[in-house]
């Protein structure tokens, strides 16, 4: 295994911000909704409601793509049960969990019923934001 040291600078820094920029802006184009942008900028606890009568909840939207029917596919970041997910349901709704150490998950958009800002834990007191990988 290779491993190397990455050094990060300030122009790193600018390049991914405007990196992540851009993706939001695309990601906006393809799916106008308040919470696109909010749920990209930010990592919290976030709950999507799914029209199939459950919900999932998530730490943050990674990107959003189109696919080649015209379908928009949202891939985020599950929660884990640790990080004070209510793990069986809410409001009587069943929820999607991911499996410990497997956060990804993609969800098609058009299933999407509500989207929602978790309560959150009673140890966090504010929105984490994503640190920025360096190049």
């Amino acid at each position: 295994m290779r491993t190397e040291r990455v050094v990060r600078t300030r122009s790193d820094s600018v390049e991914q911000i405007e990196g992540l920029e851009e993706k939001v802006k695309k990601a906006v184009e393809l799916l106008p909704a308040w919470f696109v942008a909010r749920m990209m900028n930010d990592e919290w606890r976030f709950g999507l409601f799914l029209g199939g009568g459950f919900w999932v909840a998530i730490a943050r939207i990674v990107d959003v793509k189109q696919d080649a029917s015209g379908d928009i596919w949202i891939d985020a970041l599950g929660l884990e049960e640790e990080e004070g997910l209510v793990t069986k349901e809410a409001g009587g709704m069943p929820a999607v969990q991911v499996a410990k150490g497997r956060r990804m998950l993609s969800l098609n958009a058009k299933h999407v019923a509500l989207a929602v800002e978790l309560e959150k834990p009673a140890a966090t007191s504010e929105p984490r934001r994503r640190k920025q990988k360096a190049a």
